[in-house]
């Protein structure tokens, strides 16, 4: 974690960052460096080991929140010491490449470079945004931190709201620069800015997935085996230690694959594992193709692999949303999904209560390792590869039962015509996905029409047009925005979270891979499935449901029912909430609380589980923020904490 500034005039670093420094404290003791570019002076804090500052031959100044997937290959082309902490790879690595390093380096980071010879500030994230990081840029200041929250304590910044990130978020659009705190944006996910002494500034996106070229080795085998191999390494350069290690573990083909090569790769050591599943005896509804119980798909693979230690954990008697508060106040934001993060929650903290130091998960894999090709007749087309599209059109029949022609209309000619006739007809048939999407929200429709959809929500209103597999930048923008929660996990119960498919080899390399090769002979995400044949057991293989999130998820809000309308009460005293949230539809909603056999209606769904929880949550987090600022104002801690739950 790190902190930093520039700004004009001999203020003294302590005065200009001590604010700063005390939100972002907790993550432990650091290091500091401070200097002058000209008539600027220049500050950069560290905080935690290993994370700087770190000066350059160059003279440059480095700090950085960082993971290196590709420690050891980098290591070999700079020659770095054997003991050089992955901040020193960075610093010969932007010694050598200058701005361009993100283009070399395959890691988990956020970085902030003090240039003395170009005069300026460097901040860069990773191609997917693992690790956060935000700036407020003035005309006499810019200041940066790993925390949007932590800028707060520099002077000039405040402690206001952003609503138009409240608004942005009640329709669920993370995909934005805005944070929650006016007058501070975050660097986007794969991009770096830039900001001179001159005052000069610029962002540019360094990496763009649409740019990467289709490789087609002629057939799924090599796909498949290419893929297998670079899991592999992936896993391996994301084990630096063989003890302490653990596995979110869902039952699906992501997690499963990295829990059976991590496996592999830590034995005799144990792998344990945790698995959110629904209490004992429970008997519930769940949407159709999804399951409410994983355990068979865990036991299974547990069958398979020795040194798996499987723990199943259901959350049941806790509070809906004391769990947030310390996370809140260490810099985390509200997740888009607020009930996913009570079994998330548990699962953290058990994997610490055993030991676990470093926890795998598998959450990017949809991004690129696993992705399916949904629009693999299109793309045969367009190749002019008129066979390939009807043998792959009669394999997608013999596997679903959709007729040759129906496929060659749904997959074919709808893709290839152009986006503004796709759109009128889909609007002539009555079918919107944009008040598809907004019938899970409780925006009032006053600030809704203020928001502009086709920038907050681009993954609905302007679909790719080569196939959602060819633009994951839009997925990472969304999960970029929440990372924030991760390192408050972190520092919280000491346990990081990695994931080996966010490794951009990895990612790079499934995007090459052809999407007629992702979706064939009638088997989506084919590759994968291939490449994962001899280690995963066929009750993971061949499945082709999903697991369902926390799928007592009524019973769990039934049971926090008060606390729900302790916090509708709030809301409607909060004048913030009223200006964003509908709160009288959310009262109505709540008036009308839905049967437990409703459980897998979709509009209880969207009513209850997505419209009601985020923005209560949303609201809760507002309010929080307010009564933050006026402690802090008040001469209170920048930071206060109960005992971890």
């Amino acid at each position: 974690m790190m902190c930093g500034a520039l700004w004009q005039g001999d203020a003294p670093a302590d005065a200009m960052l001590r604010g700063v420094d005390e939100a972002l404290a907790p993550y432990g003791a650091g290091q500091s460096w401070t200097g002058t570019l000209g008539s600027w002076t220049v500050a950069i804090h560290s905080f935690g080991p290993d994370s700087g500052p770190h000066v350059t031959a160059s003279g440059a100044v480095v700090c950085a929140d960082v993971f290196l997937h590709d420690r050891a290959e980098l290591a070999e082309e700079l020659r770095a010491p054997s003991e050089a902490t992955d901040v020193e790879i960075l610093g010969l690595a932007y010694d050598r490449w200058g701005r361009e390093l993100c283009q070399w380096v395959s890691g988990n980071y956020s970085i902030a470079v003090v240039d003395r010879l170009r005069s300026g500030v460097f901040l860069a994230r990773d191609h997917g945004g693992s690790r956060f990081l935000a700036a407020h840029q003035r005309s006499d200041a810019v200041a940066f931190a790993s925390t949007a929250l932590a800028l707060t304590g520099f002077p000039g910044v405040g402690h206001d709201l952003d609503t138009e990130r409240l608004a942005e978020l009640s329709v669920a659009a993370y995909g934005t620069t805005r944070t929650f705190v006016r007058g501070v944006s975050a660097v986007p996910p794969g991009s770096w800015s830039w900001f001179g002494t001159d005052g000069g500034s610029s962002t540019h996106r360094w990496w763009r997935p649409e740019d990467i070229e289709i490789k087609d080795q002629g057939s799924l085998a090599l796909h498949a085996q290419d893929l297998r191999a670079q899991l592999e390494r992936s896993v391996a350069s994301t084990l630096r230690r063989t003890d302490g290690v653990g596995v979110l573990l869902s039952g699906g083909l992501d997690s499963s694959s990295i829990a059976a090569v991590a496996a592999s790769q830590l034995r005799p050591e144990d792998l344990r594992s945790y698995t959110s599943v629904p209490p004992p005896g429970w008997r519930g509804r769940v949407p159709g193709r999804r399951v409410a119980d994983e355990r068979s798909e865990v036991e299974a693979l547990a069958a398979m692999i020795p040194n798996l230690r499987p723990s199943f954990i259901h959350v049941r008697g806790t509070s809906l949303f004391a769990h947030q508060h310390d996370l809140w106040e260490l810099g985390a934001c509200p997740d888009r999904n607020p009930d996913n993060m009570l079994w998330h929650h548990e699962c953290v903290r058990d994997a610490a209560a055993d030991g676990v130091h470093t926890l795998l998960t598998g959450e990017m894999g949809n991004q690129g390792f696993s992705a399916d090709g949904p629009l693999w007749l299109a793309a045969l087309a367009r190749r002019g590869r008129v066979p390939s599209v009807l043998r792959e059109a009669q394999a997608w029949q013999r596997t679903t039962g959709k007729s040759v022609p129906a496929s060659l209309r749904g997959y074919v000619m709808w893709p290839l015509l152009p986006e503004w006739f796709r759109n009128r007809r889909a609007r002539r048939a009555g079918v919107d996905a944009t008040s598809e999407w907004l019938s899970a929200t409780a925006i009032r429709p006053e600030r809704l029409a203020e928001l502009d959809l086709g920038d907050v929500l681009p993954e609905v209103t302007r679909p790719h047009p080569h196939g959602w597999s060819r633009d994951p930048v839009r997925n990472f923008m969304l999960i970029g925005a929440q990372v924030e929660t991760e390192a408050a996990y972190r520092q919280r119960f000491g346990v990081e979270l990695r994931d080996p498919t966010w490794d951009r080899r990895l990612t790079e390399l499934a995007l090459q891979q052809p999407e007629w090769w992702r979706r064939h002979d009638g088997v989506t995400r084919a590759i994968c499935r291939a490449a994962m044949a001899d280690v995963l057991p066929p009750e993971i293989v061949n499945r082709r449901t999903r697991g369902a999130q926390l799928p007592d998820w009524l019973d769990r809000m039934t049971d926090g029912r008060e606390e729900i309308g302790v916090e509708l009460q709030a809301m409607r005293d909060h004048p913030a909430s009223r200006e964003v949230f509908d709160v009288d539809s959310l009262q109505a909603v709540f008036d009308a609380w839905p049967d437990r056999n409703k459980m897998d209606d979709w509009d209880a769904i969207y009513s209850v589980r997505f419209a009601l929880m985020r923005s209560v949550v949303l609201s809760r987090y507002a309010r929080w923020f307010e009564e933050r600022g006026r402690r802090v104002a008040a001469g209170g801690p920048a930071v206060v904490l109960g005992e971890p739950m």
